[in-house]
């Protein structure tokens, strides 16, 4: 069983000054968006995340790939039966594509 959670969530003024910054970042590139009129689809943002993630929960559980076998299995359109690569591959991909918890999936509108 792992430790439980702290109450607090003690960082460095290294870490507060790299949050900071991505915060800021991330404030910019919606402005931006939404200023060019264009919906800021939150995906485009948080899928790259959740690939790596995907890739290294599966590693934890003895299940292998790479994020460009990930890749040529959905271009190839996640055609993969049997075991070896491309098995452990499909069950990255069923990972990812699995559907998001309900109010995760969300856009931040552009201004009228």
């Amino acid at each position: 069983m792992p430790d439980p959670v702290p109450e607090t969530l003690e960082l460095d003024a290294a870490a507060v000054r790299s949050l900071t910054t991505a915060e800021r970042e991330l404030g910019h590139l919606t402005g931006m968006l939404q200023a060019m009129g264009t919906d800021l689809n939150v995906h485009l943002l948080s899928r790259p995340f959740l690939r790596r993630e995907a890739i290294a929960s599966s590693r934890i559980e003895g299940t292998v790939t790479t994020p460009e076998q990930l890749v040529l299995l959905e271009v190839e359109g996640g055609e993969a039966t049997g075991s070896g690569p491309a098995s452990e591959t499909r069950e990255v991909l069923n990972y990812i594509l699995r559907p998001a918890p309900a109010g995760r999936a969300r856009r931040v509108p552009a201004r009228p």
